[in-house]
């Protein structure tokens, strides 16, 4: 019996996501959007590799990541609004997959993880992030963060800083990621701080 509400609850939220985020599709594209579309899908795939690799700060926010999308979507989609928004849709409800197994790892019971995965799915301060594909690396930022915090719990330490290097990668705000495993550690976990050493 329990398997089916869950299904239908997550036919549900994925009913009222679509509902309250349709009108995003009809929208177009801003300056920035159209300005990385255009010299991305002039740029080397060469290029972004070595953004990936490189330890470097680029003052001009190159993120190869981000970059890289606008570089594939701007050879393959075009100036088709609609496929944009629906992967950075379709990246907002992983996220929110992410929220609530990182709930869920932290041990909070599932009705309170549930809570907090529908607050984030649906929270206006997340609005740009699911209607402007110029959030496009944001909606990643969140997605390798989140990735690397699960890793980080499972002990796959390895893997957890592969996905901080991503979130680093995809925006520079990841650079706080390390203050919440240093929290995680002090509060909640081992207080082995050797582990912190490479975010650091």
């Amino acid at each position: 019996m329990r398997k089916p509400l869950v299904a239908v609850a997550l036919l549900a939220l994925l009913f009222l996501f679509v509902v309250a985020n349709r009108g995003a599709y009809e929208g177009y594209f801003s300056d920035d959007d159209l300005d990385n579309i255009g010299w991305t899908r002039q740029t080397s795939s060469g290029d972004f590799a070595w953004g990936l690799i490189t330890p470097r700060y680029y003052p001009q926010n190159f993120r190869p990541i981000g970059h890289f999308t606008f570089h594939v979507l701007g050879r393959t989609a075009g100036l088709d609004f609609r496929w944009y928004v629906l992967l950075i849709q379709c990246l907002h409800l992983v996220n929110t997959l992410l929220v609530w197994l990182l709930l869920r790892r932290l041990s909070l019971p599932p009705l309170a993880s549930a809570a907090g995965a529908l607050f984030f799915v649906f929270h206006m301060a997340l609005f740009d992030a699911m209607w402007k594909p110029m959030f496009l690396f944001d909606v990643y930022c969140g997605l390798f963060c989140l990735l690397s915090m699960l890793s980080y719990l499972n002990r796959r330490w390895v893997l957890s800083f592969l996905f901080f290097w991503l979130a680093y990668k995809s925006k520079e705000h990841a650079v706080m990621l390390p203050a919440v495993l240093f929290a995680f550690e002090h509060w909640l976990g081992e207080r082995n701080w050797r582990r912190l050493i490479p975010f650091l």
